[in-house]
C-alpha cells in the first residue's frame, strides 16, 4: 500500500472518528445536523412531511449512579441500536449524555413511536428508563434552521408534562408539534 493511500485511509478514519460517536455509532451533532438538512430536504422533494424527533431518556444520571457507568454506556448503546433498527443509523444522532434525534417522514408516526418505547422496555435486559419524545412537524421545517429544528423538538422531550406513554401517545405526540 502506498504511503499517499495509508495517509488518505487514516485521514478517513480520523473523519469518521470524528463524525461518529465512538460509543453508539451514530453522527455526532454536527454531522447530523447535515444529515437531517439533506434527509429533510429529500423528504419534501418527495412529497412526504418530514419530522424531526428528540428522544430523552429520563433519569439517566440516576440510573449511572446507581447501576454504574459501565450499565449506563450498555443502556446507550441498547438505545441506539433500537433507533438504527426502528430507522436507520444515519437519519438517527447522538449528541450528548442521554440525548438522541431522529428525522423520518411523518407517515406511521404514532405507530412508530409506539414500537419503540414497547420495545425499550425489553432493551439491556430490562435495566432501562423511560423515555421522553419530542416532534417537530412544521410544515416549513427545510426553510428553518436545522440547530433550531432541533432545539424545538428538544423542548418537548425534557419538559415532564410532555412524557409519553403508550396510554397517552397520541395527545402527547401532539403537544410537540
Amino acid at each position: 500500500m502506498s504511503t499517499s493511500r495509508l495517509q488518505d485511509l487514516t485521514t478517513a478514519d480520523r473523519r469518521t472518528k470524528h463524525l461518529l460517536d465512538d460509543l453508539t455509532g451514530l453522527p455526532k451533532a454536527v454531522y447530523f445536523y447535515e444529515l437531517a438538512e439533506l434527509g429533510c430536504r429529500k423528504l419534501f422533494k418527495a412529497g412526504k412531511q418530514p419530522v424531526v424527533l428528540a428522544f430523552n431518556l429520563i433519569g439517566f444520571s440516576h440510573f449511572n449512579h446507581r447501576y454504574s457507568y459501565i450499565e449506563g454506556n450498555r443502556l446507550l448503546v441498547a438505545f441506539a441500536d433500537l433507533l438504527k433498527r426502528h430507522f436507520s443509523g444515519d437519519v438517527c444522532g447522538y449528541f450528548t449524555k442521554d440525548n438522541f434525534y431522529a428525522y423520518t417522514a411523518h407517515d406511521h408516526l404514532e405507530e412508530r413511536l409506539k414500537d419503540i418505547l414497547k420495545e425499550s422496555r425489553q432493551i439491556n435486559e430490562g435495566r432501562n428508563l423511560a423515555i421522553r419524545i419530542g416532534v417537530y412537524d412544521a410544515g416549513s421545517l427545510v426553510y428553518e434552521d436545522i440547530k433550531k429544528v432541533c432545539e424545538y423538538a428538544w423542548w418537548p422531550a425534557i419538559t415532564t408534562a410532555r412524557t409519553l406513554r403508550p396510554t397517552s401517545l397520541t395527545s402527547a405526540a401532539r403537544t410537540g408539534i
